[in-house]
């Protein structure tokens, strides 16, 4: 018993005699990490090195990288309760202005438009109070030239007075009568086009979500139309920068889009937010970017505002965009 409690203690003795020895290492180790680190860093070139090192490829470090969206997106829906009449459109499909794309079921309405067209052309009453001023006036008239003679009397020529601007009256209300018929058929006629879903633009059918038969109730979407020709990107752009640089409606920019083999594409700024984000300290600036070849929205883009020279630009496009951050 004694004898373990001697080994324990000259054990202990020894571990205690080392502990200086291990720390001592453990902290040369992290100075020589730190200086390394230091080293490291320092050995760093910074931007400015590097653009004076390679003036071609200056733009590189300040270029932005954002997402391409369509310039119009329509999710359209109707806006009464109705059965999916017909779908004459599919996803893909190229629409221009006006193509009907859905059709609801609107017979109730469209017979109800068929009568209100017949009342609107109906101008029966106009032509009756017509009819009775004209005969009110021969009759005053009349009475005219018989007071002229002397066989009228005052109350037979207050009688016919009167009885001219009672017809007056009949007729302008007929008329407006009449008019009112005929905007009620402007109402019903639109209340008909609700049943109609229109493209509001030229542009692509990306989804249709109903087919003919089902019952749709608003607001549930039934089609989208995008128009990808021209593309938009709404870019945040630092607002020192935006300053700096000038940043205005109509100024050019150049994209850079992560399709492979696709070259500069030169782009106008369409609108710069007058209001700053204080948060992330950028503005929202909005680039029209043309796109014939009809490339899907969505896809990554890098944006600059200082034209790229050749030899940079040919040969970012040949490393098929090394070096995004």
């Amino acid at each position: 018993m004694m004898q373990t409690r001697a080994s324990g203690s000259r054990a202990a003795r020894a571990q205690w005699r080392r502990a200086p020895l291990v720390c001592a290492t453990a902290l040369a180790s992290l100075m020589l990490a730190a200086a390394s680190f230091g080293q490291s860093v320092a050995e760093q070139p910074s931007a400015d090195a590097l653009a004076a090192l390679w003036p071609d490829r200056a733009g590189a470090f300040s270029e932005l990288e954002w997402v391409t969206r369509p310039s119009r997106d329509a999710l359209m829906s109707f806006t009464v309760p109705t059965e999916v009449s017909s779908v004459p459109v599919k996803p893909g499909d190229r629409v221009s202005k006006g193509t009907l794309l859905v059709q609801g079921r609107d017979d109730e309405p469209r017979a109800a438009l068929a009568v209100q067209r017949v009342r609107a052309g109906n101008d029966g009453e106009i032509r009756q109070a017509r009819a009775a001023l004209s005969l009110a006036e021969v009759r005053l008239t009349r009475i005219k030239e018989a007071d002229a003679q002397g066989a009228g009397t005052p109350q037979e020529m207050d009688e016919r007075r009167v009885g001219v601007e009672v017809s007056r009256a009949a007729l302008l209300g007929a008329e407006q009568r009449l008019a009112e018929e005929q905007a009620r058929v402007v109402q019903l006629e639109e209340s008909v086009r609700r049943y109609r879903i229109e493209a509001p633009f030229d542009g692509v059918i990306d989804a249709v979500t109903m087919d003919q038969g089902q019952i749709v109730e608003p607001p549930n979407p039934v089609v989208r139309i995008v128009s990808v020709d021209p593309m938009w990107i709404d870019l945040p752009v630092p607002t020192q920068r935006t300053l700096a640089e000038g940043l205005s409606m109509g100024k050019a920019a150049w994209i850079m889009l992560d399709v492979p083999g696709m070259p500069v594409i030169k782009g106008t700024v369409l609108h710069v937010s007058p209001v700053a984000d204080a948060a992330a300290e950028t503005r929202r600036v909005r680039i029209e970017v043309p796109n014939p070849k009809g490339l899907p929205p969505g896809t990554r883009a890098r944006i600059r505002f200082i034209e790229p020279s050749a030899g940079a630009s040919s040969e970012r496009s040949a490393s098929g965009g090394e070096g995004r951050k």
